[in-house]
């Protein structure tokens, strides 16, 4: 999957939040064509409507050019922009200039440097003085990574309603449909863990607010009982035969309780 600006697919996501039945036309008002970061030129993007319709196919790019006035009359080709299949490999393509200037397979280059910085790309390649400058751009297109193709593939991983995964190739807007279909299902399942954590803890308040109307009663019980699972018994099913009360009049009360267990769990728990 090539890369594409994400404010670009970002209007486009929302284009389609908006209007479920959108073309991929109207798609492309919003991601006309895929952005590499190292920039150039896409030379067939009349062919980027059939490549987002069919979800593959190969983008022809181009090194972005200028031209300036160099010494002693000559003119500089100043390559900005490269293709972004040769990102990395910048010095690749200064090497193969430089040899192809040195073996004269363009004698009309006179030299080749590299300017390029912190700022961006800058290299410079010195044109002979009277060359035809558009006649050595074609040729070093032609000959040199100045023009190459990328292949595009928009193959993902589709999960399935039964828990399996089958790859599936994407058109642009079955590609922005899954990745929607994935948000939702995404935020679902976060706000339901959030809604289930929450309740718990409502749960959890409710019977710690509920204890201080009968704090009494719950000290009573805790005093009466010899361990934890006697008391936690007495709070949850009102179960108080293995609960001796120290002062008489609890034991009516004790079996009317009907706590839940984490909310029983909880008052024990308290210091």
């Amino acid at each position: 999957t090539p890369p594409h600006n994400p404010g670009e697919v970002i209007d486009a996501v929302i284009a389609y939040m908006d209007r479920p039945g959108i073309s991929i036309d109207k798609l492309m008002d919003y991601v006309p064509a895929p952005d590499f970061p190292t920039g150039g030129t896409i030379v067939n993007a009349s062919q980027m409507r059939d490549i987002y319709e069919r979800g593959e196919g190969r983008i022809r790019l181009r090194a972005k050019t200028e031209i300036e006035k160099g010494e002693n009359g000559r003119k500089n080709i100043i390559i900005t922009e490269i293709p972004y299949t040769i990102s990395g490999n910048k010095a690749k393509l200064v090497e193969t200039l430089v040899n192809l200037a040195r073996e004269k397979v363009f004698d009309e280059i006179y030299d080749v440097r590299d300017e390029s910085s912190k700022e961006g790309i800058r290299i410079v390649v010195e044109v002979k003085k009277d060359r035809d400058i558009n006649n050595l751009l074609n040729g070093l297109y032609k000959k040199t990574q100045m023009e190459d193709t990328y292949g595009v593939n928009l193959l993902a991983i589709k999960p399935e309603s039964d828990g399996t995964s089958q790859p599936k190739v994407f058109n642009l807007k079955s590609m922005i449909e899954e990745f929607v279909l994935f948000q939702e299902d995404l935020y679902t399942k976060e706000y339901q863990f959030l809604l289930a954590k929450a309740k718990k803890r409502l749960e959890i308040v409710e019977g710690l607010m509920k204890a201080t109307d009968v704090i009494d009663l719950i000290i009573a019980i805790l005093r009466g009982s010899k361990n934890l699972k006697d008391a936690k018994a007495c709070l949850v099913n009102g179960d108080i035969s293995n609960i001796h009360f120290k002062v008489a009049g609890f034991e009516e009360d004790a079996k009317k309780l009907h706590f839940t267990g984490r909310q029983a769990s909880a008052i024990l728990e308290m210091r």
